[in-house]
């Protein structure tokens, strides 16, 4: 169980010296003496550990990304789940290294997760993706691997709002690229955020709307950024008209949600910029 470090037990070093002869001599206080001097303070690390210490982390630090995207391939879906967490985790901590994990082509290993059975594969494969999405290489790797399809089918995802958030986030931040909104245009991506944003052609959007409810909040402000960045595109406007966007925004002015009124009123000073487009506002009637 160890030395026994009571105050009233101990015995230092410099205390045996000023005892008697008799309490010198007695080997149970010396054995103490000397296990307590064998542990006395000293420095951790010494300056060649340290030199040691610095080159295993650098080791591992440019292991540690290729090790996560093996980890996401693993068949084992609680693998998975935990590759992906620690991921998530690490990457919040540590925003420098991704690069690093970009380069180790996690996202494709990533996309194809956006597809995966399991619902909390899904929801963290998104999240990486999310923080991946805000460097320049990672946006770039997404266009790349065709990420822009299986992101806007986790934008309709109804199981997960996690996954729609996250979702939301990447396509938002592709979009403001000009090859990224683009991207996103010809993957049917402005038809799907019409739709998630009250809108569309079909029998089912052209009813009446009956008003804010606060017990359906409506659409939230995310997909409405995400149309509206998909709208500074020439042709995702001119397909954001065909589907309805400006009837859709204009609903959305009566919303009690501040968020989604600044959003709204933004897409509709964007879409407006065409002529058709002050027209169809007009003939809904849009409220003062």
């Amino acid at each position: 169980r160890g030395v026994d470090k009571r105050p009233n037990q101990i015995v230092r070093g410099e205390m045996v010296k000023k005892m008697d002869p008799y309490a010198v001599s007695n080997r149970r206080i010396a054995e103490n003496a000397k296990t307590i001097k064998a542990h006395a303070v000293r420095p951790y690390l010494t300056e060649k550990q340290l030199v040691d210490v610095d080159k295993v982390s650098e080791a591992f630090l440019a292991r540690a990304p290729h090790k996560f995207t093996e980890k996401l391939l693993d068949s084992d879906v609680n693998v998975r789940r935990n590759a992906l967490g620690t991921m998530a985790r690490w990457l919040l901590a540590h925003p420098e290294h991704k690069e690093a994990q970009v380069a180790a082509n996690a996202v494709p290993a990533l996309t194809k997760l956006l597809s995966d059975m399991d619902l909390t594969v899904r929801e963290r494969a998104t999240e990486v993706l999310a923080l991946l999405s805000s460097i320049h290489n990672g946006v770039m790797s997404m266009l790349q691997s065709r990420a822009v399809p299986d992101l806007i089918v986790a934008i309709r995802d109804q199981l997960s709002p996690v996954m729609r958030q996250s979702a939301h986030t990447c396509l938002q931040r592709i979009a403001a690229y000009p090859e990224g909104a683009k991207a996103v245009v010809r993957s049917g991506g402005v038809s799907q955020l019409v739709a998630a944003c009250g809108g569309g052609t079909d029998e089912t959007s052209s009813k009446p709307d009956p008003g804010p409810d606060p017990a359906t909040p409506g659409p939230p402000a995310d997909a409405i950024l995400s149309l509206g960045c998909c709208i500074m595109d020439a042709d995702g406007l001119g397909e954001a008209l065909i589907c309805g966007a400006c009837g859709a925004m204009v609903k959305l002015l009566n919303h009690p949600s501040p968020a989604v009124l600044r959003a709204a009123c933004r897409n509709l000073e964007l879409l407006t910029v065409a002529m058709e487009a002050k027209v169809a506002a007009s003939d809904i009637a849009a409220p003062r």
